[in-house]
């Protein structure tokens, strides 16, 4: 396929309701439309527009009768759900954290482990050279937080004590780091989060991808991930009767829901994922990957 030069030219909020209107959408309310187009932008709409239109005559057409409303409340739902997945995640990664460096000057004897390279695996994607020169370029720009410049203020050590680096490096540092520690490490931190370490080590990756979509707004609604959980044993009959796979929500919503069970079991969020399911009702769970009856999965605690 020859490529082209893209060519096409920047619209007006006006040429945009317009080129919406001529693909067959029916706009009710004008001076909405130019609001949200304005706010939210007419790329990012249009990205909830794609299960709504049928390109079997021509490409972007809209199915009949399909209103801006409707793909509205598409895009108002998605942002909902990534706010609950947002919160989820928060906790998550609060514990994950707390558990790397807990586990590890704990059971070393050092809150300084981090800088012994024996305590990690060789391997090609992580050096640890390099974290540590990474680790100095995230304490530089930090500097000034009150909790480093008490340390330095106070220390003469290069860098602070365990858990101070993992509130200075983000999630995919340490979700890196923690994949890089020998497997004796990681099977006793893995045990502190209930699960084997594979399992925690492909989660916390896949955990790692979301909160950064979901920190860019990326839309989770009809969508398919390349960042897929392994699933863990007592989940996989479940998936394998209602023939779903791990590169939807669902299986991350699964893994979301197992973890909290675990560091924050009163948060309700599996009753909160519900309610937004439900308020949204006209949202295909399949577009999610949801089976139908997914409230009937013991799992879940809501049947």
């Amino acid at each position: 396929m020859t490529k082209q030069l893209f060519t096409k030219p920047a619209l007006t909020v006006e040429d945009q309701i317009q080129k919406l209107q001529e693909r067959g959408l029916n706009v009710e309310d004008l001076d909405e439309a130019r609001h949200y187009l304005t706010y939210i932008g007419y790329y990012r709409f249009s990205g909830y527009c794609l299960p709504f239109q049928s390109n079997e005559q021509k490409p972007h057409l809209f199915k009949e009768g399909i209103t801006f409303e409707q793909v509205l409340r598409c895009y108002t739902f998605d942002r909902e759900l990534r706010v609950l997945v947002m919160d989820a995640i928060e906790r998550i990664e609060v514990a994950f954290r707390a558990s790397v460096s807990n586990g590890m000057s704990i059971s070393i004897k050092n809150p300084f482990w981090f800088l012994d390279s024996r305590y990690f695996e060789k391997s090609d994607y992580w050096e640890h050279k390099d974290f540590l020169q990474e680790l100095k370029n995230r304490i530089e720009k930090k500097r000034n937080q009150r909790f480093l410049k008490s340390y330095y203020g106070k220390y003469s050590n290069e860098f602070p004590p365990s858990w101070m680096i993992v509130e200075v490096l983000t999630l995919g540092d340490v979700s890196k780091m923690f994949a890089s520690l020998k497997l004796e490490y990681r099977k006793a931190i893995a045990r502190t989060m209930a699960f084997d370490e594979k399992i925690i080590k492909s989660w916390m990756q896949v955990i790692t991808d979301l909160r950064n979509d979901c920190a860019h707004h990326a839309r989770i609604y009809d969508r398919l991930f390349n960042s897929r959980p392994a699933i863990a044993k007592k989940h996989k009959e479940h998936l394998r009767q209602n023939q779903l796979n791990n590169d939807r929500f669902y299986a991350q919503a699964i893994v979301l829901f197992d973890l909290l069970t675990m560091v924050s079991p009163e948060s309700k969020w599996n009753s909160r994922l519900q309610k937004i399911l439900e308020k949204y009702s006209e949202i295909s769970l399949k577009t999610l990957g949801f089976p139908e009856s997914w409230t009937n999965y013991e799992f879940w605690g809501l049947s």
